[in-house]
């Protein structure tokens, strides 16, 4: 009996065969994601918990549905900090799950920019002095490297995606911000620079709460 009651208990340990998302289950996974996040921004409860169910759905039976419940637990107790905790940590998760498979969406690059541009961004609340001209050189580099990124972000965006008239806002906006970042520089132009800076930060965020 004893022996028969081991093989049931380490039978019962064995996971199950996890499902695999599909490139189509990943973008309603990230956008289920991405909208339940907006929610929660705004504090709006109730259309923030709509999306997290249809996020849990999706993931049902994943590696990643746990994390999902985790979410919806916590909406549920009124933890709205708790519940973006855990849909961050899922949004990582999903990232090195699709780098592991070397299945990379907008999402990635949009996030490698969102990387890239925080060598910019520190600038914007530790004002640089322009007058040196290797912090100055400094400062143009990092508005280079993130205006790469952000161009390459655009090339590998789907075709649907790439003519829809806000993202073309945001991608545009941004890359002309960063442009003129460098002029800025180059005039040891302290006041644009700061301006630009908050503007930049506005294109960063909607890129990546709307895309990233």
């Amino acid at each position: 009996m004893f022996h028969l009651l081991v093989m049931l208990i380490l039978l019962l340990a064995i996971p199950g065969t996890a499902r695999e998302l599909s490139p189509s289950d990943m973008e309603t996974v990230l956008d289920a994601r991405r909208t339940a996040l907006g929610y929660l921004r705004t504090q709006n409860v109730d259309l923030a918990a709509l999306e997290i169910e249809r996020l849990e759905k999706a993931l049902d039976s994943t590696p990643h549905d746990g994390l999902a419940a985790t979410a919806r637990a916590a909406l549920e107790t009124g933890d709205l900090e708790g519940a973006t905790r855990a849909l961050n940590t899922l949004g990582d998760a999903l990232a090195s799950e699709r780098q592991a498979r070397g299945t990379l969406l907008l999402a990635d690059c949009v996030q490698a920019f969102t990387q890239t541009y925080a060598a910019l961004d520190v600038y914007r609340t530790s004002l640089p002095d322009l007058a040196d001209g290797a912090i100055a050189q400094s400062v143009a580099t990092a508005a280079e490297r993130s205006r790469a990124m952000l161009l390459l972000c655009d090339g590998e965006a789907p075709p649907n995606l790439k003519s829809d008239p806000g993202f073309r806002r945001l991608v545009e906006g941004a890359a002309a911000s960063l442009a003129l970042v460098q002029q800025a520089t180059a005039r040891r132009d302290q006041g644009l620079l700061f301006r630009l800076l908050i503007e930049l930060r506005s294109f960063e965020q909607l890129l990546l709460f709307r895309y990233g």
